[in-house]
């Protein structure tokens, strides 16, 4: 479950970065 919850919010994270514009 605890790994489960680190895996999204990596996902969350990636997206953010990804969504951000250069």
């Amino acid at each position: 479950m605890l790994t489960q919850m680190r895996k999204l919010l990596l996902i969350g994270q990636v997206t953010a970065l990804s969504n951000v514009p250069i």
